[in-house]
């Protein structure tokens, strides 16, 4: 689920969100989650969006990484053409 997803359905159960904690696998997620670090001009347009949103909500995130499993083969149905 989303994280704006998420807030709003909370709210709407009378939850009240102050802090959300994103977790992110790879570089091009941890810099769309995480302000002023991007360098392209539109992932730095959906950092500031994605920020100016939490911001109205009255939102604080933070970012963790966390790593990607490793690829197995033969638990995703692909062949390994080793």
């Amino acid at each position: 689920m989303g994280t704006f997803t998420f807030i709003e359905q909370a709210r709407s159960m009378g939850i009240q969100i102050t802090h959300s904690l994103d977790f992110v696998d790879n570089t091009a997620a941890e810099y769309s989650a995480d302000r002023g670090s991007a360098h392209a001009p539109g992932m730095q347009e959906l950092v500031r969006r994605r920020f100016d949103a939490l911001d109205a909500l009255g939102v604080f995130s933070a970012v963790e990484r966390t790593l990607a499993p490793p690829f197995r083969p033969e638990t995703s149905g692909e062949s390994d053409s080793r």
